[in-house]
């Protein structure tokens, strides 16, 4: 029975599950395609802070190696090995962009071809410089030495006056310092002088003629230095240097344009399929319709009639007998119609024999009641076995307050190792002596954490403060803290990267990789908003970015600030272009404050409202030309007596330093 309606329902699923077998594989294709495009930015991501770092290091190399002896002597370089290590990375990287399919489709394997090109003439042009350096050398070698080794030769001589060596080698120091071609003109001119004036006593006296030599060797050694230095270009940016800037300036903004690119066909693409998803959607349901119409007319409405007579049935207890209209007597609906008709029926039937029945079960009942009553006894018993577990239920709560109070002395532990690895008020002093640390957690382990150190690099003398604020607080922002802590370290401590930029984007990129690529079946939002400044105690030239934080800088009772950028460290997008590096110097009474959002959000007041950014610069602005250790006590002072007894909201963390004289 029922065969032909399973038949016809059976078929209507089958429509909608092909249907939705088709949904599914259109879905899959685009999300493949979206897959293999974010595979794509990845990479793209990955080789643009590659060639930045690369452009670093070259820069690197024209800062350090141009006035290095031991690279004019051996001829190597640490930092060209670097450069050529990372620029074989580059090109291995684009290749292998090259090879994914999803290039072909937004159509920039001829710019990834440019980059190439573009990469392995600036490797060229490099090349050329170095043996141009090698060739013109530097005090002892190359044409430099030969220089200083010719002009011995005439100052041994003592033909000369010391007012005349005195003299070129003056205008020799200027040209290598200044690089102006108005010191070898002049050069040219003494030497060309003293030359001629040689050979007009050479015939009267012939000791002059070695001497006429060296002057004519030091003159052309010296001309073609000159000519070295044009084609090289470096003291003003001209000839070979000035083509590798525009090299490198052009790599840049190609690889941009690509990432760019990528960008806006991964936008694309997300349309498309977000299209696709509703026009499917919307096929299957105007055929869900359909099919629910169909099957509703041929099977519902019959069924819905006989359900209406069975319901009847029931609430007349059974009595009511009315007439049936079968519609296909010879259908399953028409046979389940006729079946419910005979037993309906019966039923009609039996019941007259039920109620004589029903006066001998009374009597049964009456025996069962009895029964119900020698029952309430057991059950008073059980009520007083429910007594005793109800004080063994207050035993075991004693035991878990025993053990919360565990929980929370393992917390405090937790919190003492915290304060052991991070940088407190006393390291902080020990790099920045007229300082102060504010920290005020909100439970007992804090989300917000301070990173200083003090480093010295390639004869420069670092001091690097870092301010962060750890998504949520508690334990797992410790926990977070902790992490991102030990990130700052591989990057700064171990890798010796210092730029604000390149450290921001290389820690949103860990933090990523590890929280949120390992987390494949759960949706995890870890990061932070974090406060970068970097200080040459040489220059007091300084760097800071940030996320979110800004830094103040009090200076002549004038508020200076420097905002962070709205990114966040830690989510899926590519921040490197998004991160502004500023730039500034330090004078002496200037007052720097680095802090986190948890001070300006307190609730409290009369009214219960925040604290908010204009009262704290007011704060700031009052108390900033304070001894440093009055500057702490007034903002915990202020914060206390604003929170009142409303519960502290955030972690609060303040970083305040001032410049001695």
């Amino acid at each position: 029975m029922f065969q032909k309606l399973r038949i016809q329902i059976l078929l209507s699923f089958l429509g909608v599950t092909i249907l939705a077998t088709l949904f599914i594989l259109v879905s899959s294709y685009f999300i493949n395609k979206k897959n293999d495009l974010s595979k794509i930015c990845h990479e793209l991501q990955d080789t643009q802070i590659m060639i930045l770092q690369d452009i670093n290091v070259q820069n690197d190399f024209f800062t350090y190696d141009l006035v290095n002896p031991s690279f004019y002597k051996t001829g190597t370089s640490e930092i060209l090995f670097e450069h050529h290590t990372i620029s074989t990375a580059i090109r291995q990287k684009i290749e292998k962009i090259l090879q994914m399919k999803v290039v072909e489709t937004f159509d920039n394997d001829s710019i990834l071809n440019t980059v190439i090109n573009d990469i392995k003439l600036y490797n060229s042009k490099l090349d050329t410089v170095v043996s141009l350096l090698k060739q013109r050398g530097y005090k002892t070698t190359g044409f430099e030495g030969q220089l200083l080794k010719t002009i011995m030769k005439i100052e041994k001589s003592s033909i000369f006056p010391k007012e005349t060596i005195y003299t070129i080698n003056y205008l020799e120091k200027e040209y290598f310092i200044r690089g102006e071609k108005a010191y070898a003109d002049s050069l040219n001119a003494r030497i060309t002088s003293l030359i001629n004036s040689l050979e007009s006593n050479s015939t009267i006296n012939n000791n002059f003629f070695p001497i006429i030599q060296h002057l004519n060797e030091y003159h052309s050694t010296f001309n073609q230095l000159v000519y070295l230095d044009e084609q090289l270009g470096l003291k003003h940016k001209e000839g070979l240097r000035i083509e590798l800037d525009q090299l490198a300036q052009d790599i840049g903004i190609n690889f941009s344009l690509l990432v760019d690119n990528a960008d806006i066909y991964e936008h694309i693409l997300t349309r498309q399929l977000i299209f696709t998803y509703i026009l499917v959607g919307l096929f299957l349901f105007i055929v869900s319709i359909t099919i629910s119409i169909i099957v509703s007319k041929r099977i519902s409405k019959p069924l819905v009639y006989l359900s209406s007579h069975i319901n009847a049935f029931v609430s007349s207890k059974f009595t009511l007998i009315e007439s049936i209209k079968i519609s296909n007597p010879k259908g399953e609906i028409g046979q389940l119609g006729q079946n419910f008709i005979i037993l309906r029926d019966e039923i009609f039937d039996y019941l007259n024999y039920f109620k004589e029945k029903v006066d001998e079960r009374t009597a049964e009942l009456l025996i069962e009641k009895n029964r119900v009553e020698n029952q309430k006894e057991e059950i008073e018993a059980q009520r007083d076995e429910l007594n005793c577990q109800n004080q063994l239920i207050l035993i075991q709560k004693k035991e878990v307050e025993k053990q919360k109070d565990n929980v929370v002395s393992s917390i405090r532990y937790a919190s003492r190792i915290q304060q052991a690895l991070l940088t407190d008020e006393k390291q902080l002093r020990n790099i920045l002596p007229n300082s102060f640390l504010l920290l005020k957690p909100k439970d007992i382990v804090s989300g917000d954490f301070c990173y200083a150190e003090r480093i010295k690099n390639k004869g420069r003398d670092l001091s690097i403060i870092i301010l962060a604020d750890c998504t949520g607080h508690g334990v797992p922002g410790a926990f977070m803290s902790l992490l991102c802590y030990n990130y700052l370290n591989q990057i700064i401590k171990i890798n010796q990267h210092f730029n604000p930029v390149y450290v921001l984007a290389t820690l949103n990129k860990m933090i990523y990789n590890n929280f949120h690529r390992k987390q494949a079946d759960t949706k995890i939002s870890d990061g932070m908003d974090i406060s970068y400044l970097l200080i040459d105690n040489q220059t007091l030239v300084c760097e800071y970015a940030g996320a979110h934080n800004p830094l103040y800088l009090y200076r002549n009772n004038e508020l200076i600030t420097f905002c962070g950028d709205k990114i966040s460290i830690g989510g899926k997008s590519n921040i490197l272009r998004k991160i502004t590096k500023h730039t500034f110097n330090l004078e002496p009474n200037d007052s720097v404050f680095l802090f986190t959002d948890g001070y300006v959000d307190q609730n409290g007041g009369p009214n219960g409202d925040k604290f908010k950014y204009k009262r704290f610069r007011e704060l700031l602005l009052r108390i900033h030309n304070q001894e440093i250790d009055i500057q702490k006590k007034e903002l915990e002072l202020t914060i206390d007596e604003w929170k009142g007894n409303k519960d502290q909201i955030d972690d609060i963390t303040i970083l305040g330093f001032k410049v001695i004289n």
